[in-house]
């Protein structure tokens, strides 16, 4: 099975993060645990593109600060996750009902 890596400019396309905001999270928190190679290039795996989903789903959604995004990654990441995967179905049926109410 063939790994998966993803650079920074992908990793910031996918999320719409900066690269400052995914350099800064890499050092602020140790659940995001990037590689890299020996040129110094960053490289994400999927687990880490999750990590960043998840933190910004706690700072976007939950409004939380970083101090409080930390202690629940580390305390209840598979609530959090839980709750993430509910907030983004909710969001795809209202982008959906909003599309329907735009054709009638």
């Amino acid at each position: 099975m063939e790994r998966v890596y993803y650079s920074i400019k992908q990793v910031s396309e996918l999320t719409g993060l900066p690269f400052s905001t995914l350099r800064y999270w890499e050092t602020t928190f140790p659940q995001l645990q990037v590689r890299r190679n020996e040129g110094k290039t960053r490289f994400y795996t999927p687990e880490d593109l999750d990590t960043i989903r998840r933190i910004k789903y706690l700072r976007d959604e939950q409004h939380l600060s970083i101090k409080a995004i930390a202690n629940r990654l580390q305390n209840d990441a598979s609530g959090v996750d839980q709750r993430q995967k509910q907030t983004e179905i909710l969001h795809k049926i209202r982008k959906e009902l909003v599309a329907l109410r735009n054709l009638i």
